[in-house]
């Protein structure tokens, strides 16, 4: 559906919009079911592939475009997140995934080195994260 209204607006134009349009959407990812890793793997490679496609090659909106999703998709968070709780086939994936989203390597292999601490933090603070944000109990 990304694709889709994507391709819509490139068409007939894009528009920013200041406020936020949907807060938040929670209980109905079908994706879920193969667990959190690889929900996000298919969020990243697929904002990889959009680019890709919507803007081939030097297109002057791709920058923009991929800075957008790594503002919305926070590369750090994602970074930790995914070396703490990735085997080692999803984090060589997730790793080149970020890499081309803007994610420095070096910092993503001190990361990985950090995982065994960083996985129970990261857990601990998006529990209370989205107690805060959401007013949900996570």
């Amino acid at each position: 559906h990304v694709y889709t209204l994507l391709h819509v607006l490139m068409s007939s134009g894009i528009y920013y919009a200041p406020t936020l349009a949907v807060l938040n959407r929670s209980g109905n990812d079908s994706f879920l079911d193969q667990g959190a890793v690889n929900r996000v793997l298919i969020d990243l490679r697929g904002y990889l592939m959009l680019a890709d496609d919507l803007f081939p090659g030097a297109h002057p909106l791709r920058d923009d475009f991929l800075a957008i999703v790594a503002r919305e998709r926070p590369l750090l968070q994602y970074g930790i997140f995914l070396s703490s709780h990735s085997t080692a086939a999803q984090w060589d994936a997730s790793r080149d995934y970020l890499v081309r989203l803007g994610a420095w390597s070096g910092g993503l292999a001190f990361l990985r080195t950090l995982s065994p601490l960083l996985g129970p933090l990261y857990d601990h603070f998006m529990s209370i994260y989205r107690r805060i944000r959401y007013g949900v109990r996570a």
